[in-house]
């Protein structure tokens, strides 16, 4: 038997209701997709070792990338138009966000 811990207990400690996740899809391939928060973290290390990116800049992006795991779906669309993240395999819109259960 792989059951690890079972439903129950997992249920009661809140990790059933509680283990959401964002996913986004790239828009001209909906078989391709990413965990907002991850995705949003590779992006704003990306950007915080861009050549020239002022300091400012830097503490900015870390204080995006640090939140990336706590912000809401309208919070999360609105941080992916405000830096223009793209798929990064084909450089396509994203979808908006929609929670997908990793349980």
């Amino acid at each position: 038997d792989t059951n690890i811990m079972p439903h129950d207990v997992l249920f009661t400690s809140g990790h059933v209701e509680r283990f959401n996740d964002f996913i986004v899809k790239d828009s001209s391939d909906p078989n391709k997709f990413y965990r907002a928060d991850k995705l949003l973290e590779e992006v704003m290390d990306a950007r915080m070792a861009e050549k020239g990116v002022s300091e400012e800049l830097k503490v900015e992006y870390q204080k995006v990338k640090a939140q990336a795991d706590a912000y809401s779906r309208e919070e999360l669309m609105a941080v992916f138009s405000k830096y223009a993240i793209k798929a990064p395999e084909s450089g396509a819109e994203l979808t908006e966000p929609q929670e997908f259960n990793l349980m």
